[in-house]
């Protein structure tokens, strides 16, 4: 195990006390969600109550408890959004303000957007078709159309244009072919519309008064197309998703889709009564669908369809994001289609049980608290609707983001700390290894000693052994050269006595000797001289 990783486990133990701080933000957090989850849901069940005044139902509030309808049945809703402006009639949608996913489907291809201003119906109808037939009186085709049926006056209108760029006024039709009759006047003077020819076909767009429509629209676009091998030559085919009617039958206004909007007197006596600063504040039926939104026109549409990307927040805005995170929904989650409550943590109170969910939105540093508290009929029997009431948690996202802001000082320092450690540990170790390789090679193959260890004047505990080392090598230096110098010295110590025995052997030669002296004397010799 190298000692840079030893470093590393023990710098580790640093962060600890992020940790710690993390743990106390989550419960911190909690704490604070359950005391605005309270205050909120208290006030949703106040404004609740308050609707039991009899005005609320004469603005058009539901007053009579009614049964959700059964999922699996086929009648549909049109829901008209509010508009911040009258538009105008020219066949082009951008001037609505409404995002493209607020259009609804008609058949498999084509969309139909509507919304309402000043107590006047507005319907964009895009078509696609590749052949766009005009209406020809002359040969008595009727050409691609748009049918309405109106609920309150139960009467079938239908827009037709014999020219592209045109504005036309619908005529009224009876079912047997819903084609208008030229040489009839039954001309809907309040109603008028605007074809315009796109890319993909043409688009409608059209005005007619809300006083008309009533509590049920139809919409089937009819579309004609040239069929040589029929007998008049077209084809013609009604899409009937908007406007169920067979040839033949009895029309019944039921199986007609529901229409719905946000009555403009409930709008006006909501904003009277109940003021909710930094607040949205909702009505919806028994359905889910809202039947008051207290001025969230503009921040409705950017929430659903303009929120802002997360790649764009800061770095403390992602970590107070992570931080703060609970698993939440997004909420754009929250309606679907738009203007209908379709999350069933919040539809529960539809059923008279109140409920309360978060939701997450642009950085997901700002959740979303909403409240669902059920609206009950006067005798308590029943539910009409509910009220959704939502807050957002941007003070409990400052007060957190200090704690955040000082959590992130300590994991910078504790980060600071562990890089400190593995640089030292690294440097710590390279010098270890540079002793290391010097003390390896201390020795050359010639037998030479080099005793100069790196780091040696260094005053810590590496210098000091890197002196040991040093003083050990120089001590082995001069016992290296002492016993290099042993065979000089001893060679000179004992060149002179020899010197004198030779000279006494020379002497004792040339004196006369015994026989047997004389062979001691070749033995001394023959030592001396080997």
């Amino acid at each position: 195990m190298s000692l840079r990783f030893k470093f590393l486990c023990v710098g580790l133990i640093a962060l600890i006390i992020p940790w710690t701080n993390y743990q106390y933000i989550q419960q911190m957090e909690g704490a604070l969600r359950d005391g605005l989850e309270r205050s909120l849901r208290a006030d949703a069940m106040r404004i609740a109550r308050a609707l039991d005044d009899p005005a609320f139902a004469l603005a058009g509030l539901p007053f009579e408890a009614q049964a959700l309808d059964d999922p699996g049945s086929d009648r549909e809703t049109i829901y008209a959004h509010p508009l911040e402006a009258t538009p105008e009639i020219d066949g082009l949608l951008h001037e609505w303000n409404l995002d493209i996913s607020f259009g609804r489907p008609v058949g498999k291809k084509h969309q139909y957007w509507a919304g309402v201003k000043d107590r006047n119906l507005y319907l964009f109808v895009n078509i696609m078709d590749d052949q766009w037939v005009f209406e020809n009186p002359q040969k008595e085709i009727g050409g691609d159309r748009i049918l309405l049926h109106l609920g309150a006056e139960n009467q079938f209108l239908v827009f037709s244009t014999s020219a592209a760029a045109s504005t036309v006024r619908p005529r009224r039709v009876f079912p047997e072919a819903f084609r208008a009759d030229p040489r009839q006047q039954n001309v809907e003077l309040r109603s008028f519309g605007y074809f315009r020819e796109t890319e993909e076909g043409f688009s409608l767009e059209l005005q007619v008064p809300l006083d008309l429509v009533g509590e049920t629209l139809g919409l089937a676009p009819i579309l004609v197309d040239p069929a040589p091998e029929l007998e008049n030559g077209y084809k013609v085919d009604r899409i009937d998703d908007l406007l169920p009617y067979k040839q033949g039958e009895d029309f019944l206004k039921k199986n007609l889709p529901r229409f719905l909007h946000q009555p403009a007197d409930l709008r006006d006596l909501g904003i009277r009564r109940f003021d909710e600063p930094g607040r949205r504040l909702r009505f919806v039926n028994h359905d889910g669908w809202v039947l008051f939104d207290r001025d969230q026109l503009a921040p409705t549409r950017n929430i659903i369809a303009n929120e802002p990307r997360t790649d764009s927040a800061t770095l403390l805005e992602l970590l107070v994001g992570w931080v703060l995170r609970r698993g939440d929904s997004p909420y754009r989650d929250l309606e679907n289609p738009p203007g209908r409550i379709a999350d069933e943590k919040l539809r529960v109170a539809l059923k008279g049980q109140e409920s309360a969910a978060w939701y997450t939105r642009e950085t997901n540093t700002n959740a979303i608290l909403t409240v669902a508290v059920p609206i009950t009929t006067t005798d308590g029997t029943g539910i009409v609707g509910a009220v959704i009431l939502e807050q957002g948690s941007e003070y409990l996202t400052l007060a957190n983001e200090e704690l955040v802001r000082f959590m992130g000082i300590i994991l910078l320092i504790s980060l600071t700390v562990i890089l400190a450690l593995v640089g030292y540990s690294g440097r710590l170790a390279k010098r270890i290894r540079r002793l290391a390789a010097a003390a390896d090679t201390a020795l050359s193959p010639e037998g030479e000693i080099a005793f100069h260890m790196p780091g040696r004047k260094a005053r810590d505990e590496i210098g000091g052994l890197a002196r040991s080392f040093n003083t050990i090598l120089e001590n082995l230096h001069d016992y290296t050269e002492y016993l290099r110098t042993l065979k000089q010295t001893l060679v000179h110590e004992l060149r002179t006595p020899l010197s004198r025995i030779f000279t006494s052997l020379e002497n004792l030669e040339q004196e006369p000797t015994s026989k047997s002296q004389s062979r001691y004397l070749t033995r001394l010799r023959r030592g001396t001289e080997h």
